[in-house]
């Protein structure tokens, strides 16, 4: 009787624990299969997730004329448009002055290169869809000044034309070469600039007193 209940009570221990084994194994089984289910995507195509995160129009870049503005040197392509403000500079060397003028029509539809080699004379100093200047260097006085001169032994007042920027004459003094001393002689013949006629008359009376 002892032993018999001795084996009646072990075994069904045993049973016991082997069932829990099993249980606990097939447990592991269990959840390392759903692991393995809900990493693999990831591990699977990664890419998918990164873009699945960027909007659905962050792959097309804006290519509106407002934010293609490029500077010079950078896209050759770009060309001035009917709204581009485009400056024209003429610095004269004599004076120092600018003169500064604005015209798009002259340029619209032009690229940089076109641009430069359709107005050589000029310096392509920026462009953009935004703002194009052009600038050249003039020898000679701007138009805001009046030049007293020796001219072909030919006492004149010249002057710049405000449109063509050349040189022509406002009128000529009846005065005698040999009745000027040497050095005002010297200067004519260089140039005086002045800001006025009335600056030239008075000129002259300083040189009567």
């Amino acid at each position: 009787m002892a032993s018999k209940s001795f084996t009646n009570g072990f075994r069904p221990r045993r049973a016991l624990v082997a069932g829990g084994a099993v249980a606990v194994f097939l447990m592991g089984v269990l959840f390392g299969g759903m692991a393995s289910l809900t990493l693999w995507p990831q591990q699977q195509d990664p890419f998918n997730l990164m873009q699945a995160e960027l909007p659905g129009d962050a792959q097309t870049p804006d290519v509106s004329p407002e934010n293609n503005m490029q500077a010079v040197g950078g896209d050759r392509t770009v060309c001035v448009l009917d709204t581009t403000q485009v400056e024209w500079i003429s610095a004269f060397s004599a004076c120092g002055h600018e003169c500064v003028e604005s015209d798009t029509e002259s340029a619209v539809g032009m690229t940089l290169e076109e641009l430069k080699s359709t107005y050589a004379d000029y310096e392509v100093r920026m462009f953009t869809t935004a703002k194009v200047k052009l600038k050249r260097e003039l020898m000679g006085y701007c138009p805001k000044h009046y030049v007293l001169l020796l001219d072909h032994g030919t006492v004149c007042v010249k002057r710049t034309d405000p449109d063509t920027f050349l040189p022509y004459v406002v009128m000529e003094i009846p005065i005698e070469i040999d009745a000027l001393d040497e050095e005002t002689r010297a200067e004519l013949e260089v140039g005086i600039p002045f800001d006025s006629l009335e600056q030239i008359n008075a000129f002259f009376e300083s040189l009567e007193s």
